[in-house]
């Protein structure tokens, strides 16, 4: 295979799935950005879980597995904001109706920031479990 006819088959073959999941990173570029990852590692980390969760030749139970560990990334990395919009302001009405979800929360950011950058990773971009591939 030549490097001409390795270039045709990635724009036919990726270019799409490429061109949708930066489309959708560009819809989420004001809110993500993972506690642990610099906005390079996030934006890249993202694409990965997106080609993942949309790639067409996986089954449809791996795609639906990466779809939620997609999901659980993109939920990490609005953590942040998710804390501080439930920081209390006003009345302490809504600084009681708060405090659970936003000790919660809290407790999340804390751990995701003591978690070791191994685990993260292989968090996301391990392979779900299934069978196992005939050798």
């Amino acid at each position: 295979m030549n490097l001409e006819s390795s270039v045709g088959y990635l724009e036919q073959s990726v270019s799409n799935l490429l061109i949708r999941a930066l489309t959708s990173l560009d819809g989420l570029k004001d809110t993500l950005k993972h506690p642990r990852l610099s906005v390079s590692q996030t934006a890249l980390m993202y694409v990965a879980l997106y080609f993942k969760a949309w790639n067409p030749a996986s089954s449809t139970r791996v795609r639906q597995r990466q779809g939620e560990r997609l999901k659980d990334f993109v939920a990490e990395c609005k953590l942040f904001d998710a804390i501080r919009c439930s920081t209390p302001r006003g009345s302490g009405v809504a600084a009681v109706r708060n405090a659970r979800t936003r000790s919660e929360q809290c407790g999340m950011f804390d751990a995701l920031l003591k978690e070791p950058m191994a685990s993260i990773w292989a968090r996301h971009t391990a392979v779900p479990d299934g069978p196992a591939v005939p050798q």
